[in-house]
């Protein structure tokens, strides 16, 4: 999966240019960056928070399948109103939450559907609430989680360390 920070990066950078929509090949990736809301793939609209302010949009997919996609808005709204919508548009869409991280000015709620894993983040900045919704589709199967439970360091495969 392309890394969400390099996700976010682009986005600022594309937030840079005074057009509406950019997109390149490189390394074997076709990467977009909008700053439209008609810019964002259909899969994504679902959950662009109403009446918020887009910030920017980027996807970036691979000959194989592999994709990833990320959204930045803000909205006025309390981050716990916003958290709420987004709880009920994950299920209304079909997704499974996998996890609710609350903490003192954020949220993380983190679900997946079939092979499409979500993971949208609210937070508390000001009198605004700003939300990032990151999309990804891996063409590689989840890891079984019993041969994770059950693994066993070797030489090959030693226990990470710090």
């Amino acid at each position: 999966m392309v890394p969400l920070a390099l996700l976010a990066t682009l986005v600022l950078l594309a937030g840079c240019t005074n057009q509406k929509k950019v997109t390149y090949e490189s390394s074997g990736m076709t990467t977009t960056f909008s700053e439209d809301k008609n810019g964002v793939p259909g899969d994504l609209k679902p959950f662009i928070y109403p009446e918020a302010k887009l910030a920017g949009m980027s996807s970036a997919q691979d000959k194989e399948g592999e994709e990833a996609k990320y959204l930045s808005m803000t909205s006025t709204d309390s981050m716990e109103k916003v958290t709420e919508w987004y709880t009920n548009a994950l299920k209304s869409n079909g997704y499974t939450i996998d996890d609710d991280d609350e903490q003192p000015r954020s949220v993380n709620i983190s679900g997946h559907k079939d092979k499409v894993e979500i993971n949208i983040t609210m937070a508390e900045e000001g009198e605004k609430t700003t939300i990032s919704v990151s999309q990804g589709k891996s063409v590689d199967d989840p890891a079984d989680e019993h041969e994770m439970e059950n693994f066993t360091p070797n030489e090959d495969q030693p226990t990470p360390t710090d």
